[in-house]
């Protein structure tokens, strides 16, 4: 499996904006598909399509971190597959984390060996 490479939102916009609907609907998002397609536009945000769906990465400073803002596909264990891949995108900007945030239970069972804070999830990469 390749690692995926940032697109274009405007590119794959319907998909994209498919996905975020089911993800929204599963639970309160503190964004919008206008504002996750223009962090994408200035580079705020970047899109990762893989064959299952596709997940938004923002980085961010102090500490230098990877916000999986969104994630969406079809199937099972897609954390545990994609999660490696993620975890090398941080890594090549020099972050020492990747967070997530849900207020959906089952990610408690599927981030075990993240640290949780309540519906915050964290993750130490070295």
């Amino acid at each position: 499996m390749t690692a995926p490479k940032a697109a274009s939102i405007d590119d794959h916009w319907l998909e994209v904006q498919r996905g975020l609907a089911v993800v929204a609907r599963k639970a309160p998002a503190d964004w919008t598909p206008d504002s996750i397609r223009e962090s994408c536009r200035k580079g705020d945000a970047f899109l990762f399509r893989v064959p299952e769906g596709f997940f938004i990465l923002r980085p961010l400073a102090n500490p230098v971190r990877v916000h999986v803002q969104v994630a969406y596909g079809n199937g099972g264990g897609l954390i545990q597959r994609y999660e490696p891949h993620i975890e090398n995108l941080a890594r090549s900007i020099g972050a020492t984390e990747i967070t997530f945030d849900s207020i959906r239970p089952g990610y408690r069972r599927a981030m075990r060996h993240w640290t949780r804070n309540g519906n915050h999830y964290t993750r130490r990469i070295v």
